[in-house]
This record gives C-alpha cells, structure tokens and sequence, in this order.
C-alpha cells in the first residue's frame, strides 16, 4: 500500500538524488510537471491567480507533525518549509520568490509549469546571480517574462 504522505526529508533526499545523479536540468522538468498534474480551483484561471495562490497550495499538500500546514477554514498557516510569493514587475512582467527548502532547480521549474499551463508562450528566467539560494542568498527571484 502506498502511503497517503511521504516524510519532506525523504522528499528532499530524493531531489537531492536526482539533481546530482541526473543533472539540475532533470530537477527542473520535475518541477514543471507539478503544475500539470495538481488541481487548481475553478476561479485561478491565469498565472497572475496561480502564482499568488501557489503559497497556500504548498502548504496545503505539506505537513508538519501530522498536521496540514495550512487550514483552510481558519487561513492559519504553519511555518517550517519556507513560502512563494509573486508580485508584478515593471512592464507586465511577474515576479516569483522562493524561499522553500526544495532546490533552486525544481523550484524554477514550478514556475516554469505554471507558465506553461496558464500562459504558454511566456518565458521563465531566473533573477540575478547573486540572488540564489544556490549562492546562500534568502530567496531565489523568478522572473517572467510575457
């Protein structure tokens, strides 16, 4: 029987595993499956929606202890595995920010899914260098260009 949760150290272990046996661009495509596979709600329906609510989807499918970290009835949200967030960027672009403890590559490519999912023909790129949590910055910017 498989188990409904998997321990996020496991997770991590295997990400790990994958990025230095197959390379970070395995990582990547990883990540831009999740968006192709997870439900959204009926009302996200563009990637301005899904990035923002990519947070609250994080937390819903993690948990801490046992417990989900984030509860929909109340809003309350648990901390722990770091958060997404998004804003708009000057000439219509979309910022996305990672400080989730999934690496840099899969993250990207979480974006990356999104983008194709919700706004195909835009571009994903990563914000500069120096602001990466590769190089042991905060957080990784994720830029999108429409």
């Amino acid at each position: 029987m498989i188990p409904e949760w998997f321990p996020l150290r496991l997770n991590l272990q295997v990400l790990e595993g994958v990025g230095q046996t197959l390379g970070w661009e395995a990582l990547f495509q990883i990540g831009v499956s999740v968006p192709q596979h997870a439900k959204f709600p009926p009302a996200i329906t563009d990637l301005r929606g899904a990035m923002a609510a990519l947070d609250v989807a994080f937390h819903m499918n993690h948990r801490r202890d046992g417990v989900v970290m984030y509860d929909a009835g109340t809003g309350g949200m648990l901390e722990g595995i770091g958060h997404y967030g998004c804003e708009s960027g000057p000439d219509g672009r979309l910022i996305g920010r990672s400080t989730s403890v999934y690496p840099c590559a899969f993250d990207r490519g979480i974006f990356a899914g999104l983008v194709a999912r919700f706004e195909p023909g835009s571009q994903v790129e990563h914000g500069p260098a120096a602001g990466c949590r590769t190089r042991d910055a905060a957080a990784c910017v994720y830029v999108v260009r429409r």
